[in-house]
């Protein structure tokens, strides 16, 4: 989706908690209510705001589930690069390692 990339001011960066279950409940909230707000448009209002949003690159192949599933599923690979990151920052082995022979430890 064409945006602008702005930096968050640093308030709203401090603000989000290091409770992954916490987060974890927040992601669910909100996906439940984008399927909500979803359930209850119609197509020509969903067809309008995929014309706003994508304008001409939105094609007639674009399906929102797809574009829905895939975000989703890049936001849970920053979080589990991010956990891993983490976890090696504080001495801990990184999770999700496959060994790789090419790549010594």
């Amino acid at each position: 989706m064409p945006t602008i990339a702005v930096s968050a001011p640093q308030e709203e960066i401090d603000a989000v908690s290091w409770d992954f279950e916490e987060n974890l409940k927040r992601l669910e909230e909100i996906y439940e209510s984008f399927l909500e707000i979803l359930r209850t448009t119609t197509l020509e209002t969903l067809k309008q705001r995929a014309a706003a949003a994508y304008g001409e690159a939105r094609g007639g192949s674009h399906l929102l589930a797809y574009h829905q599933a895939a975000h989703l599923a890049l936001h849970c690979g920053q979080i589990r690069t991010n956990r891993n990151l983490y976890r090696k920052t504080c001495g801990e082995p990184a999770r999700f390692r496959p060994e790789n022979p090419s790549y010594p430890s």
